[in-house]
């Protein structure tokens, strides 16, 4: 299984899940605290955080080697230069799948993704509703914060055992988690600052809140209406 940039979700909107209203204001002023991959590894909020899929036909350990047929599974490490990186993460709103029915159906999944992250990552959420204009101001940033690289976009969820990484694209490692974790939908921003050691980076983007907005996560279900541009009556309220 390799990586192809065209399987990649078009992202309707970004969302940032908060678990209280001094988190909600630090972001609508445009602060991104950008915690490094260790940091998520350290925590527990996935083993494999930042971590290599690599399918060795043969593996070597100083003089011993073991040979394919003896490798249990993948060979999964986390490069130091992808451990220091920085991450922020947002929760993605992605294009639904084509057809009236499949729309409302594919909507529905997406809210319950959303309430599955409720309990996870907070009770209130950030509305991003001019993304192309959130990614202006973060790239601006990232670029007048002496950001060495970056990257950004939608975390592909991932079959560790099929899965192979590319060694020549460490920066992406972070946009890839396992399968199991595919109900975050998550975006990702990576930044690489070369600082030692790595920490926290708080990158200001300015304040956001003529581009976004805040209500209860529990309240999002029910505020969502699907709009036909065909018609006036659109599908009414999912859910």
């Amino acid at each position: 299984e390799k990586y192809k940039p065209t399987e990649l979700p078009v992202i309707i909107s970004l969302m940032k899940i908060l678990p209280c209203k001094e988190y909600v204001e630090y972001f609508l002023d445009g602060k991104l605290y950008c915690n490094t991959v260790r940091y998520f590894r350290d925590k527990g909020y996935d083993e494999f955080e930042g971590a290599a899929f690599l399918h060795p036909t043969t593996l070597r350990i100083g003089s011993h080697t073991v040979p394919e047929e003896d490798l249990v599974g993948p060979a999964i490490l986390t490069p130091n230069l992808v451990a220091n990186l920085n991450v922020f993460c947002m929760f993605s709103w992605r294009a639904p799948k084509v057809g009236d029915d499949a729309i409302l159906i594919d909507l529905e999944s997406q809210l319950g993704s959303i309430a599955a992250c409720i309990a996870e990552f907070g009770t209130y959420t950030v509305v991003v509703k001019n993304t192309t204009e959130f990614l202006r101001r973060v790239e601006l940033a990232a670029v007048r914060g002496g950001v060495l690289s970056h990257v950004r976009g939608p975390v592909r969820y991932i079959n560790p055992d099929t899965f192979r990484t590319n060694p020549a694209e460490p920066l992406r490692i972070p946009l890839f988690k396992q399968e199991r974790l595919a109900h975050q939908k998550e975006y990702r921003f990576v930044f690489q600052t070369g600082r030692e050691p790595a920490d926290l980076l708080e990158l200001p983007i300015g304040e956001i809140r003529d581009i976004a907005f805040c209500m209860k996560t529990e309240d999002i279900y029910d505020s969502v209406r699907v709009e036909d541009a065909r018609s006036s009556s659109g599908f009414g309220t999912v859910g």
